[in-house]
C-alpha cells in the first residue's frame, strides 16, 4: 500500500519521508499463497494494524495494489491481482477504514520489473 496525505504540498521533504516511513512501519505488505487470493493469517493481522494505524490518521488515503508473478497468463495475473488487491481492500472496510479512501490498483508482473 501507498500513502497519499491530504496536506503533502507544503511539506518539506524531510517530513514527508518520515511520514513514509511511518506509515510503512505501520501499514505493512499483505502477502497471499500462490494462486490464491483467500486472505491469509498473518496477513489478516497486518491489515487489522493498517487500519488501526489508518483509523488514528483519517487524512491518509491509500492505494492497495498486487503484482502477481508470471507464471500465469498475462490476463489471468492481472485478474488474480486485483481479486487480491480488492480482497485486501474489503478486509480494511471490516476493519472500519472508509471505504472512499481506498483505491485499487493492479500491476501485471511487467509493470513489477520496472519498479
Amino acid at each position: 500500500m501507498s500513502p497519499a496525505h491530504n496536506s503533502d504540498h507544503g511539506d518539506q521533504p524531510s517530513l514527508r519521508a518520515k511520514r513514509e516511513a511511518v506509515f510503512h512501519e505501520n501499514v505493512q505488505d499483505a502477502l497471499f499463497d500462490y494462486d490464491s487470493a483467500e486472505i491469509r493469517a498473518d496477513a489478516q493481522a497486518a491489515i487489522e494494524h493498517a487500519a488501526q494505524y489508518l483509523k488514528e490518521n483519517p487524512s491518509i488515503r491509500v492505494q492497495v495494489g498486487d503484482y502477481a508473478d508470471g507464471r500465469g497468463s498475462a490476463e489471468y495475473n492481472l485478474a488474480l491481482g486485483e481479486e487480491r488487491a480488492n480482497a485486501a481492500r474489503n478486509a480494511l472496510i471490516a476493519a472500519g477504514v472508509d471505504a472512499d479512501r481506498i483505491q485499487v490498483i493492479s500491476y501485471r508482473k511487467e509493470a513489477n520489473m520496472h519498479r
